[in-house]
């Protein structure tokens, strides 16, 4: 029997390294996404030069829509027939800044989503690429419900800053400054009425995103943690079905699925009251309330016409949907961007370097453990430990807990590797072995090992 008791620290005290996005700054999770996104880059910028075009596009049909009413008003003024050339031409291009306005879009969006469709793909591989190659410690120090929720949920996040964002909030940005701009050309004070209760609007909705970047990292957080107790308990279930308690084997994730629901109730329950009293400003009775009875007012005094105030009021009407959209985005944006800092955790995991082929093979069964020391981030886990474990002989590692047992015992499986040192099977570095060859020469049976029925 051998005794290994080197100078070492508390596994227990071991600091798991797994970075969470949920306590990142919004700057972090704005490079995060930055870096997920180059490889599609041009396909986004080209989604918001398509999105652009369909936001200036959209003006067309209300130019049209002017004209047509001018042209038949001004024949029923005169007592005339309207002229079946000036109405054709005018209804071909009210038809056309239509159709040509969704074909655009709708190109755009099959670029963006073809880009969002290459870069799951893209990701996933490489998720799968870097776990694949990461040690089994690190699988140790995070739960399968947080790599769970990188590869499948964090991914999905992304879907609507990639697919939607570019060209929705493009052309939400871009198709009400040019209805508005349009707006100002028929009349300046039919353009005020229009964006009159847009301030007020945003005013509302200002307030409601107060500290909307901290609440969706905590719900974020909760989340991650509710998913890593959900496996643990499905895993479990054996157990729990042999031994447990009715209702209080699920007690942990029950507590915490109402922990969120607690908090979520009570970050929502504020906000109901602002976005109902935002929608109902922006809501079409109101638009129309301000737009036609200042519109009223002004086509009495001969300031405008009465096609040009029911032009205005459709332009207004258009804009609260371009308010909707840069809410929704916004949720999307903060979900996504603290996904993506998990997901570029996950991406930076460490990795083993695994050679192709072996480059030297055992030469019998010995372990040789040399002048070892490994750290998990400054906490000591062994250190320089040495020792030479000959073929046919059975060792215990001897030691109070905490003292690096299990730690020396996964390295010479290569759970990971020392920070210093080596260890070798048959006079050869693990780390010049194939996977297959070392797994030829070791066999382990982990602490949580479970009989298969």
């Amino acid at each position: 029997m051998t005794t290994i008791a080197p100078a070492v620290t508390d596994e227990a005290s071991q600091p798991t390294e797994t970075k969470r996005a949920g306590s990142a700054p919004d700057d972090v999770r704005k490079a995060a996404l930055a870096e997920l996104m180059a490889p599609v880059r041009p396909m986004l910028l080209t989604g918001k030069i398509l999105g652009a075009i369909s936001g200036v596009a959209a003006v067309v049909p209300f130019v049209a829509l002017v004209e047509l009413g001018n042209t038949l008003l001004e024949a029923s003024r005169s007592g005339s027939e309207p002229d079946s050339g000036e109405i054709n031409r005018v209804v071909l291009l009210l038809v056309g800044g239509f159709s040509v306005r969704l074909l655009v879009y709708f190109v755009a969006l099959l670029v963006t989503h073809l880009a969002d469709l290459r870069l799951h793909s893209s990701i996933r591989s490489r998720m799968l690429t870097t776990l694949s190659r990461a040690p089994l410690s690190w699988f140790g120090e995070n739960t399968s419900g947080q790599v769970r929720k990188a590869i499948q949920d964090d991914v999905v996040h992304l879907h609507v800053l990639v697919a939607h964002k570019p060209v929705d909030y493009t052309v939400a940005v871009v198709m009400p400054v040019s209805l508005g701009i349009y707006a100002f050309v028929i009349d300046w004070r039919l353009g005020l009425l229009a964006l009159s209760l847009i301030p007020v609007y945003f005013s509302f909705y200002a307030f409601m995103m107060r500290g909307m970047g901290e609440k969706v990292a905590i719900l974020d957080r909760k989340l991650d943690e509710l998913s890593g107790t959900m496996i643990e308990f499905i895993s479990g279930i054996t157990v729990v079905k042999a031994f447990g308690i009715a209702g209080k084997a699920h007690k942990r994730y029950a507590d915490q699925a109402r922990d969120i629901v607690d908090f979520y109730e009570e970050w929502a329950r504020p906000m109901l009251r602002g976005a109902a009293l935002a929608n109902a400003i922006i809501s079409a009775p109101m638009v129309m309330f301000v737009v036609f009875g200042g519109g009223w007012l002004l086509v009495r005094g001969g300031y405008v016409s009465p096609v040009e105030v029911v032009t205005v009021a459709i332009i207004a009407l258009a804009l609260p949907n371009a308010m909707e959209t840069f809410g929704n985005l916004t949720w999307g944006a903060q979900m996504a961007g603290a996904a993506a800092a998990r997901i570029l955790a996950t991406l930076d995991a460490p990795t083993l370097n695994l050679p192709q082929a072996s480059r030297s093979h055992p030469a019998d069964a010995s372990i040789d453990i040399d002048d070892v020391t490994l750290r998990y981030g400054q906490t000591v886990a062994v250190q320089d430990v040495t020792e030479h474990l000959p073929p046919g002989t059975v060792t215990a590692l001897v030691g109070p807990s905490g003292s690096g047992k299990s730690t020396l015992a996964k390295l010479v499986a290569r759970f990971q590797d020392p920070d210093r040192g080596s260890v070798r099977i048959g006079g050869v570095d693990l780390r010049d072995l194939t996977e297959q060859e070392l797994f030829h020469h070791v066999a382990f049976v982990l602490q949580d090992a479970q009989l298969v029925r």
